[in-house]
């Protein structure tokens, strides 16, 4: 990694930690929004004051002016202007705008009024952080959840590529298999946990500590790929946890897996139900 990378890496990580500190979640999981960029900048019309709205989207522009900062957020609709203002934020919300970064996404309310040079903008009274942009190369889980949920549409289209490559090849795998069977967590069952946020949860896996999205793992070939999977238990740990058998089809075969299914419970006795505590 060159030196600027490693600069720009420790900058956001010293920002996100930052938000942290001060309590203040940098993914958060729910914003009411009310208008998109584009209906926010119809509903200004030809008025020079409009409604109060409520936007979402990605900073893409960002010019600090003393106590005022200008800003866009774009969205799929199109890109809007946010005006920032020391004495409309109060002290402590425009100190925390230093820790904003270009590709952050956010969240701002506010009324429409339109510029000196007639641009519509969102006078904003209050901004929420809803998702801190990271480098490419920072690959925490909380990271991965906060990129996958703000992918751009470009690299969705990249990474939907990449699925219909991985597709074909298990279309072609199928053409010899019948069913693949694999493992369905790379643990058995856990404790419930319902701790936030999200991606800080972790598991235990034979003696180590793991991010608790590994559970995933194994169960996301047939996810991605559209392939139809069955779950059979095939039997119990040493502490009585039981210990499922994932089996993955061709697509849209959901019959041969059920089929396959069915025949290794057979062939196990059939099913036993669990011990009620």
């Amino acid at each position: 990694m060159s030196d600027e990378a490693n600069f720009l890496l420790k900058a956001r990580r010293e920002k996100l930690a930052a938000f942290e500190a001060q309590g203040i979640a940098p993914f958060a999981y729910h914003f009411d929004r009310t208008h998109d960029a584009h209906t926010a900048v119809t509903a200004l019309g030809d008025d020079e004051e409009g409604p109060t709205v409520r936007v979402a989207g990605r900073i893409v522009s960002w010019r600090g002016q003393g106590k005022t900062i200008f800003a866009h957020v774009a969205d799929m609709s199109g890109r809007v202007q946010l005006y920032f203002r020391r004495d409309g934020l109060g002290d402590d919300a425009f100190a925390r705008l230093k820790l904003f970064d270009i590709g952050d996404v956010i969240g701002a309310e506010g009324p429409m009024f339109r510029t000196r040079t007639g641009e519509a903008t969102v006078r904003v009274d209050s901004v929420a952080m809803l998702a801190k942009s990271l480098p490419p190369n920072e690959d925490g889980p909380l990271a991965r959840t906060a990129r996958f949920v703000t992918l751009r549409h470009r690299d969705w289209l990249a990474a939907n590529e990449r699925r219909e490559f991985l597709r074909a090849l298990m279309a072609d795998y199928f053409r010899e298999v019948d069913a693949l069977l694999m493992p369905v967590a790379v643990a058995p069952a856990i404790p419930h946990d319902h701790s936030e946020p999200f991606a800080d949860r972790v598991i235990r896996a034979n003696g180590t500590t793991r991010p608790y999205t590994d559970l995933f793992g194994w169960i996301a070939l047939a996810t991605v790929t559209y392939l139809p999977a069955t779950v059979v238990p095939v039997g119990l740990t040493a502490a009585g946890l039981p210990v499922g058998l994932q089996i993955v089809g061709p697509f849209l075969e959901d019959r041969t897996t059920l089929a396959v299914g069915r025949g290794i419970s057979e062939l196990l006795g059939g099913y036993i139900p669990p011990p009620i505590a």
